[in-house]
């Protein structure tokens, strides 16, 4: 159960990071918001009530109280991959939509070109989920689908500011190279970082680096990339470092060919005692 919650505080860590290109916040909540799903109930044996009361117990000590815990909104919905009934479903869909109606966003009214151009990405992303390329595309290509709908380039920039704001793509002004047009493409990336697997190319040093103090070289990143081939992240690593550098989740070593990764430290260092070991 620790290893969940740690997986769960990384990605709390993550959207929090996230939420200062946001800028946002409604009373005592902060956005963007998130739902809390745990999935495979059915896999619980025994107790199932009583194991999901002590998740929850658990779940509100050690989030209740952070500032990050205001991101999430209602309580821990249990679903089964095999046995949930349909009102477990439609519960989570409808606290989706009442959310959803809540962004400032929801029904705006959007330029035509806007709309034509979100359906030309969704169906990019399509052909490449169907032919199981990167998620990564290149600012020319996307200028290209652009011009044909008589889009500008500053409109192009407004519409993919918009994408992002809205979690659609991920994409930075200042890093324009390429757009990301699947979000969850780059939680897969960062799994490969973060998750214990039996795939685990470190080798014992570079492990204890990166569990102990967070540091991860450029040819361990490399390595760890490798693992999931068909995601193709070693072909577009130096992007990707610059997209979670822009998210906090990485900081560039200004002496080695490492990184700091802050959510992977356990041993509590001084700010003196990092900066020699980076």
């Amino acid at each position: 159960m620790d290893e969940i919650f740690k997986y769960i505080d990384f990605w709390l860590d993550s959207i929090h990071c996230f939420r200062k290109y946001i800028q946002e916040s409604t009373g005592n909540v902060l956005r963007p918001p998130v739902i809390v799903v745990c999935t495979g109930i059915d896999k619980v044996a025994e107790d199932k009530e009583a194991k999901k009361t002590e998740f929850e117990n658990k779940f509100l000590n050690i989030f209740g109280c952070q500032d990050k815990g205001r991101h999430i909104r209602g309580m821990i919905h249990f679903i089964s991959n095999t046995e949930s009934p349909r009102e477990d479903f439609e519960i989570l869909q409808n606290k989706i939509s009442e959310i959803a109606k809540e962004m400032h966003y929801f029904a705006e009214n959007l330029p035509t070109q806007w709309i034509q151009l979100e359906s030309a990405l969704a169906v990019l992303k399509d052909l490449k989920e169907k032919e199981k390329m990167g998620y990564c595309e290149k600012w020319e290509n996307i200028e290209k689908l652009a011009q044909r709908i008589s889009m500008q380039e500053d409109e192009l920039r407004r519409f993919l500011n918009y994408q992002h704001k809205i979690g659609n793509v991920i994409y930075f002004e200042d890093k324009p190279n390429y757009i990301i047009l699947q979000p969850n493409w780059l939680v897969d990336c960062f799994r490969c970082l973060v998750c214990n697997d039996n795939n685990n190319p470190c080798t014992l040093n570079e492990l204890l680096d990166l569990k102990e103090k967070g540091i991860i070289s450029e040819q361990l990143i490399v390595k760890l990339f490798g693992k999931v081939p068909a995601l193709q992240f070693v072909e577009y690593k130096s992007h990707i470092l610059e997209v979670m550098e822009k998210f906090d989740i990485i900081i560039k070593s200004e002496t080695k060919d490492s990184y700091y990764m802050p959510c992977m430290v356990s041993a509590s260092s001084s700010i003196e005692d990092i900066k020699k070991s980076t």
